[in-house]
């Protein structure tokens, strides 16, 4: 390579620093600065083309010029640092680098706070949403209780209970006891007449209850209410007007803790609680009393493992059958169902491929104590509490359940972003085979 090879296209000698733009083209670093301060314009003084960025000294280049003609190129150095100008000028340059840094760091910073800007909105809108619904509905309760002077069956004695307090105890029986109502209102039976009806008042006139199965059922209600003095829960509203400590520990145990949230209510609330769960996420289509029947061992093993793999899919199928009691309320529970299962999902990886099944002992361990701690201490802060608080408390714990997930469900969709992630993948998969669907039922449309 020869001398005139790497000369610049200013001064057409020897290059010192030299500096290649956008274009190809290369000039002295104090040639070009020279020209930028003189023609005021960002451009290439051979093709006038306009560079981006912030021109760099060719390292390669300098090291080449300083290897092939060393001497040429210090007493080229030398000759140009005998300008006047040459520092204030290579100064000024310079600075237009720093300005540049500045507005790219500007720039960057202004579409990660945009982007950001984006995801808070996203998140304070879901935030204040399901916020707005969980304070109407305590909002609906509250009103419901003080204004319209009703108190829930399971709360109220049933020496207290007027007629159209019986009339609604009637009703909750189910279908089979449709059409005894009116007559029990006819009949003006309170709590007090409803306590002392034998089996010949049910079959006589006023009430004509002919069905002797219907008569007993009625009769061993009533014998419930003599011994019980309230009506017992038929629902989780009711169970949860009856028991409000109870319920807003087992809404945060199953939130948080869901497999040892069951399996402790095994040992502490087997008919309340966890023969209902099991029960309404059976396999078994019974018609009796929950408590009359007895399931079969296949269905406890198969409660095991789904409480073990996807507990969120027995609470989904819990919910299912419960959702005839509030739409709404189904639908939060389902999405925040939905969300969880897809969280949990998402860790297989870890646990299969990445060596978290060594660690299970240790996170069981941990994870256990910190339920028991976290549990002793929502046990004493609920009882301690007002109800008023409680309902509270329950209400944002429900309708806010689904932004948790989300969050959980956004953060690891963020994790392993440079290699495989096994929910981002599915998801993908579900969703190019939903638009390959549509497309084809698109097609067929136009046929």
């Amino acid at each position: 390579m020869e001398q005139k090879d790497l000369q610049c296209s200013c001064c057409f000698d020897l290059m010192v620093e030299p500096t290649t733009l956008n274009c190809g083209h290369s000039f002295c670093r104090f040639c070009l600065a020279k020209w930028w301060d003189t023609s005021k314009r960002a451009t290439c003084p051979d093709c006038r083309q306009p560079w981006v960025g912030f021109p760099k000294v060719n390292i390669v280049l300098r090291k080449t010029i300083k290897v092939l003609f060393p001497e040429e190129a210090e007493e080229r150095q030398n000759f140009q640092e005998l300008f006047l100008d040459y520092k204030s000028v290579i100064a000024k340059f310079e600075s237009l680098n720093i300005k540049h840094q500045r507005q790219s760091s500007v720039s960057e910073g202004a579409q990660l706070v945009q982007h950001q800007h984006v995801n808070f909105n996203v998140s304070k809108i879901i935030f204040v949403i399901m916020s707005i619904l969980g304070i109407a509905i305590f909002t609906y309760s509250v009103l419901n209780l003080f204004v319209g002077n009703k108190e829930s069956l399971v709360r109220k004695s049933v020496l207290r209970w007027g007629t159209t307090d019986v009339v609604k105890w009637v009703r909750s029986l189910g279908s089979w006891a449709q059409g005894y109502d009116e007559k029990f209102l006819t009949a003006g039976i309170d709590g007090n007449l409803l306590l002392s009806l034998s089996e010949y008042d049910l079959e006589h006139s006023p009430l004509n209850m002919k069905p002797s199965y219907h008569r007993r059922a009625f009769l061993k209600e009533i014998e419930n209410l003599r011994t019980l003095g309230v009506k017992s829960p038929t629902d989780v509203w009711e169970y949860k007007a009856a028991h409000p400590v109870l319920s807003i520990f087992l809404l945060w145990g199953l939130r948080e803790f869901p497999r040892l949230t069951v399996a402790s209510m095994f040992f502490a609330y087997d008919e309340e609680v966890f023969q209902p769960l099991l029960y309404y996420t059976s396999e078994v289509d019974l018609e009796e009393n929950i408590n009359e029947v007895a399931l079969p061992s296949e269905e406890y093993l198969r409660f095991g493992l789904r409480l073990l793999l996807v507990p969120y899919y027995l609470i989904a199928r819990f919910t299912i059958k419960c959702f005839y009691l509030n739409y709404w309320v189904g639908c939060v529970v389902l999405a925040y169902c939905v969300l969880m299962t897809l969280v949990e999902f998402s860790k297989l990886k870890w646990l299969l491929f990445m060596g978290g099944w060594r660690q299970l002992p240790t996170l069981c361990a941990s994870i256990t104590s910190t339920a028991f701690i976290n549990g002793l201490f929502q046990l004493v802060l609920w009882q301690i509490l007002p109800a008023f608080f409680c309902d509270i408390a329950f209400y944002w714990m429900l309708f806010l359940a689904p932004y948790s997930a989300w969050n959980s469900f956004k953060a690891r969709l963020s994790e392993d972003e440079g290699g495989t992630n096994i929910t981002r993948d599915f998801l993908m998969w579900l969703w190019r085979n939903a638009k390959l669907k549509l497309r084809q039922l698109g097609v067929q449309r136009h046929l």
